[in-house]
């Protein structure tokens, strides 16, 4: 494979008719993860929808055939992608709205993933291209300075023994950890109590629901400190809201920090990236560059702890050195 799988850098190319005037336009934007990695350029018009501006419902009428701008906000970027090309769009264009722009969107694994590009801009680049609906336009990848299209992917991989061998379970008492929960939502067609998170794993397994059933604000990732562990869930106390993700640590009618401990399945528990129910004898430490074709990739391999050269240099014990005054004797 080469480089236009990995690719994460798009351009809109506007070419057309556009308020009776010729169109040239060239608009720069950035994928996600979640994009198809076999579709790299797609041709359709420029279209939005004013009764759904951020694509976060399902489209009331069809886009064949288009290329479909939302604005940023509401839903995760993945729900958007998948609204349009359930109206029948070739792909979607995200603006931002006044945040700070993304240098990918991130995807979520529970989503089925779209079927068409998308590609996020910033947002006087998308009043721009809103300025220009119905023109034909191209959405392609490009390469850079640094990425080639038709370089071959490359990766390296340094296998280790990890600081971290000795513990006993990826996740213990004292860490703190992320964990990604669904929760029911209320919406104008359905009901739910607020969610509770205090009791057992069977009731938080009822308070979990498929993605068909839930809106895309009902996930969420929560930060704790680990209280107690077994083999199958993690006791954990809640961190204040302000040690919380802005986006997705708050749920509407919970005060984390009033809240009692709340046990938690351990697959959905994660410490810097790394699942707690994961294996202690192997895991990614760090992956750098995951969209350049020069992947980077860092392991932990139990086996190799056995090995005293590739076991990690144990911490030399402080020691207190004092200097004593010399006696003089004299004679």
């Amino acid at each position: 494979d080469d480089c236009r799988i990995a690719a994460n850098h798009w351009v809109i190319s506007v070419t057309g008719l556009g308020h009776g005037s010729p169109v040239q336009l060239e608009v720069a934007g950035v994928g996600g993860p979640f994009n198809p990695a076999t579709v790299d350029s797609v041709e359709g018009y420029l279209a939005m929808d004013p009764n759904n501006v951020d694509g976060c419902e399902s489209f009331t009428q069809r886009y064949e055939g288009a290329i479909v701008l939302v604005k940023r906000g509401n839903c995760f970027f993945q729900v958007k992608a998948g609204t349009a090309e359930e109206a029948g769009a070739v792909a979607v264009v995200i603006y931002n709205d006044q945040r700070p722009p993304v240098e990918s969107m991130e995807g979520v694994e529970e989503l089925l993933p779209p079927r068409i590009p998308s590609v996020f801009v910033h947002a006087e680049q998308g009043q721009q291209l809103l300025r220009h609906q119905r023109s034909r336009a191209t959405v392609a990848k490009v390469g850079d300075d640094q990425l080639q299209l038709s370089d071959p992917i490359t990766g390296h991989v340094v296998f280790r023994c990890s600081e971290d061998f000795q513990r006993q379970r990826m996740c213990q008492v004292g860490d703190t950890v992320d964990v990604k929960l669904w929760v029911k939502s209320t919406s104008s067609t359905q009901t739910f109590p607020q969610p509770s998170f205090t009791e057992t794993e069977q009731e938080l397994h009822e308070l979990a629901v498929i993605q068909a059933q839930v809106d895309s604000s009902s996930l969420r990732m929560l930060r704790g400190q680990i209280l107690e562990t077994d083999n199958e869930t993690l006791l954990v106390q809640w961190l204040g809201e302000g040690e919380q993700d802005l986006i997705l640590g708050t749920v509407p009618g919970m005060k984390l920090h009033q809240e009692p401990p709340a046990k938690v399945p351990l697959r959905a528990a994660f410490r810097d990236g790394v699942p707690c129910g994961g294996s202690r004898d192997v895991w990614i430490e760090k992956l750098l560059e995951p969209y350049a074709c020069n992947a980077e990739f860092v392991v932990h391999v139990a086996s190799l702890c056995a090995v005293p050269q590739l076991s990690p240099q144990k911490p030399q014990e402080q020691q207190d050195i004092f200097c004593k005054e010399s006696e003089q004797t004299s004679g």
